[in-house]
């Protein structure tokens, strides 16, 4: 098996895990995934054109996804759900907050997402490329 099939399989993993955690469908994470998208370019872009071409680009697409499974992955390797159906989420290597809803997990798994609070960016010659496209385009 490839590094990627193995990644892919590692993604889907997780995804299964973060839907069962949080209580909803794929419809409901795909959504968040999009709408925080669209907030995190609009914090980096503003409304304008280079906005919409970012946004439509296949390559940051992909690039925004890896990133989510990122964090997933991240987040789902700090939690762990006792036989009482309690979560716990470790902080750091001195503090747990216990979870008792899965109400209080989407919170925490909104939050861990917020797009306004994200710090990584695609490389910049790929939005580089994007943008000339667009004016080209345009």
């Amino acid at each position: 098996m490839s590094w990627a099939q193995e990644l892919k399989q590692k993604n889907e993993r997780t995804e299964r895990r973060m839907l069962l955690l949080l209580g909803v469908d794929l419809d409901w994470l795909t959504w968040l995934r999009m709408e925080n998208m669209v907030a995190w370019l609009c914090k980096e872009y503003g409304d304008g054109s280079y906005r919409n071409a970012i946004a439509s680009s296949p390559e940051f697409k992909t690039w925004w996804l890896a990133q989510w499974a990122s964090r997933d992955a991240a987040l789902s390797s700090r939690i762990k759900v006792l036989n009482t159906g309690v979560m716990t989420h470790s902080v750091s290597p001195d503090t747990t907050h216990f979870i008792h809803e899965q109400e209080e997990f989407r919170e925490l798994y909104v939050a861990y997402h917020d797009p306004l609070k994200m710090t990584k960016y695609p490389d910049r010659e790929i939005i580089n490329e994007i943008i000339k496209t667009a004016r080209k385009a345009a």
